[in-house]
């Protein structure tokens, strides 16, 4: 297993999920007195047409409604599965307009399961969703961003919410810099 992006799920973490991205499926993992045991996993149904292999590179999981999210940078879209594995939907495809996406890679989920934000790498932008995964809005390196924020943009791979979901937090790999927007959509530079 390489590159592994984890999500815990259940009561004081009794259950880890994994997305490998070179194993092709998500793992996951019981805690018990500090040791995990391979408890199931699965991929995406093979009756579903895909333009690549499952390449899932970021997961995140809606504790309230028990969902999980998987990006897979191959099929350039998100997946939605039950915690117990069930595929439930799967939303975006290879494009750069609104709800497209373009390698695909970190995904949160807001506390309360009503927003889906997705760093959309090659697309060089933050884009957000409804919980069915209907488009919302998008921060982009092409807006009108002060020119601070545009490395930031420049290919992001991460992405994740504070506790009460109103602020997020996008992040590109090596730029040691912290930005922050805000529920209304201003942007701050922290660090």
């Amino acid at each position: 297993m390489n590159n592994l992006i984890c999500g815990f799920l259940g009561g004081h973490f009794s259950q880890v999920y994994v997305a490998d991205r070179h194993g092709a499926e998500i793992l996951v993992f019981s805690v018990q007195n500090e040791e995990l045991a391979m408890k199931r996993k699965w991929s995406v149904p093979s009756g579903l047409q895909l333009v690549d292999s499952f390449h899932p590179t970021g997961i995140a999981l809606d504790l309230l409604h028990q969902k999980i999210y998987v990006t897979d940078k191959g099929n350039h879209c998100v997946f939605v599965f039950s915690t117990t594995g069930d595929y439930l939907m799967r939303f975006g495809k290879l494009g750069y307009f609104d709800g497209d996406f373009s390698y695909p890679w970190g995904i949160a989920v807001s506390p309360d399961g009503e927003l889906v934000v997705v760093a959309d790498s090659k697309n060089h932008r933050i884009q957000m969703f409804n919980a069915a995964g209907a488009f919302l809005r998008r921060f982009s390196v092409f807006e009108s961003n002060p020119y601070e924020f545009r490395n930031l943009f420049d290919q992001p791979r991460g992405v994740c919410f504070d506790r009460s979901g109103k602020t997020l937090f996008p992040f590109k790999l090596n730029l040691f810099r912290l930005l922050v927007i805000s529920s209304t959509g201003k942007l701050n530079l922290l660090y």
